[in-house]
């Protein structure tokens, strides 16, 4: 029998977050059923062609949970009610106020998870360390489940923002943890007392095979640089500032023109 997996993503499908596409897609070839949670609707028109090629769309669930402390209660409260009389156990320990310390988290455990419990999969995989705190009590409702939480950035900033705290049961109940990095996250992982045994490094990128390289030649007085990464201001956009550097070097060719535009502080350089 085929190993099924769920993904839990923030929203889905988005352009910018092919590290996430790239993985679902190729979990699918090598043959794993892989089904996808997305917590919202994604606000994006353009989807890459990979999510119509392998169905995707029919592979989603959104929660998109209501905004309001009431419509949440409501949602909750019928949920409840419908899933009860098939899983009454698992449905009883969401109510765990002691363990879960908040109404607020006990209604999204209401919320999130009926289609964990009907579906059984053997493991689940987070992307974002704030989709595995939310969703690690899926432990408590089945032990088996294998729960893999993957941290990149901003999750890992939430650590220092609100101290290792934050992440509540899952340093203890997560199977695996996955760095993109070994110099920054998984440094930052043992600091917040996860266990080492159970960080793996796990980079992601471009798949560079699928673009065509083409010859570039300099054009004028300028140097135009291309820049790829996520409109985000999480990600390191400070080349720009840093190939300013480089024009140092190059007298002749004046800086690019994008770096006389306004923008965000950069750290200094070189890094520290």
């Amino acid at each position: 029998m085929r190993m099924r997996i769920a993904f839990i993503v923030g929203g889905f499908p988005l352009i910018s977050e092919t590290f996430i596409l790239n993985q679902i897609t190729g979990l699918m070839d090598l043959g794993y059923e892989v089904d996808i949670y997305a917590r919202r609707s994604s606000p994006d028109r353009a989807v890459h062609p990979e999510v119509e090629k392998y169905g995707l769309l029919g592979r989603t669930c959104w929660f998109n949970l209501p905004l309001t402390r009431w419509g949440r209660v409501k949602r909750a409260t019928a949920t409840f009610l419908r899933v009860l009389p098939r899983h009454p156990v698992a449905m009883l320990r969401c109510l765990n106020l002691l363990r879960y310390e908040t109404f607020y988290r006990v209604l999204n455990n209401v919320m999130h998870a009926p289609p964990f419990l009907d579906a059984r999969y053997d493991a689940v995989m987070c992307h974002f360390g704030g989709n595995g705190i939310d969703f690690i009590f899926l432990k408590d409702l089945l032990p088996s489940l294998k729960f893999v939480t993957m941290f990149h950035k901003g999750d890992i900033l939430l650590g220092d923002e609100r101290t290792a705290a934050v992440y509540r049961q899952l340093p203890k109940q997560g199977d695996v943890f996955l760095a993109i990095c070994e110099s920054w996250n998984r440094r930052k992982l043992l600091e917040f007392g996860f266990d080492a045994r159970r960080i793996r490094r796990h980079p992601i990128g471009v798949d560079t095979r699928r673009i065509s390289f083409q010859v570039r030649e300099p054009r004028g007085s300028h140097l135009d640089v291309l820049t790829v990464a996520r409109l985000h201001p999480m990600s390191s956009t400070g080349c720009t500032r840093h190939t300013s550097f480089c024009c140092q070097a190059w007298p002749r060719r004046r800086p690019p023109s994008s770096s006389r535009h306004k923008r965000p502080a950069f750290p200094s350089w070189p890094p520290t």
